[in-house]
């Protein structure tokens, strides 16, 4: 045997064979097939749905008449727009107070009337990324107020993307980060509007909604809600 050279059966490789392979395993492993992301609390992309029935059990009808559709070989959401009101739907766990839900919508334009749409979380009445295509703007909003808004520029019959993620901070503040961009399009790193608000909110379920203003229909799927951070 050439010298130097470790044979497997030399007493070093005996003593730290065992150590050697679970170092590997615990380290270098993950980084080579990439390690597993969490589970999400909630998901529903409604393809298991039963096409032009009622929405799925688990979703919480704040308002609206709300069914499944197919639309181009995929199972949506789809909210009338009859009547002409501010219309919800709530769905995932109501235990918890800090997530990321995310959704995407798609609203359609009749001549200069548009939709207003978008999502939530913490309940209805608390926290909501909301898209005004006849202002241009997205908005965080906090209750009735707008904590915070961009210019977003909205294509009619396009699918948008939302992100809205609540998250405790050390100083036991909490964070509330919006973004949204257009479907079939990479995700922005940076969120796009942020808030601070120094009360804690009430655990409750996340949110879909919609005031169709345009008189067409709304659509909503890929409803998901992770852990804050993911």
């Amino acid at each position: 045997m050439t010298k130097g050279f470790l044979s497997l059966r030399s007493p070093w490789w005996g003593r730290h064979s065992c150590l050697s392979l679970l170092v590997f395993l615990t380290f270098c492993l993950p980084h080579a097939v990439g390690g597993d992301s969490p589970a999400p609390l909630y998901a529903q992309d409604f393809e298991k749905e039963d096409p032009s029935g009622d929405a799925p059990a688990g979703l919480m009808n704040l308002d609206g008449t709300f069914t499944v559709k197919k639309v181009d070989g995929n199972g949506v959401l789809e909210l009338e727009p009859d009547p002409l009101d501010s219309h919800g739907m709530l769905f995932g766990p109501a235990e918890f107070n800090a997530y990321a839900v995310s959704a995407r919508i798609q609203g359609f334009a009749t001549g200069k009337r548009t939709p207003e749409f978008g999502i939530g979380a913490c309940g209805p009445n608390r926290y909501k990324l909301w898209l005004m295509p006849a202002t241009g703007e997205l908005q965080l909003i906090s209750g009735d107020e707008v904590k915070s808004s961009q210019p977003y520029k909205w294509e009619s019959g396009a699918w948008t993307r939302f992100k809205l993620q609540v998250s405790k901070q050390p100083d036991g503040k909490f964070k509330i980060q919006g973004k949204a961009w257009p479907g079939g399009k990479e995700e922005p790193k940076e969120w796009m509007l942020t808030m601070e608000d120094g009360e804690a909110p009430r655990p409750g379920r996340a949110g879909i909604y919609a005031t169709p203003y345009s008189d067409k229909v709304t659509r909503f799927d890929d409803l998901r809600i992770d852990p804050p951070g993911q």
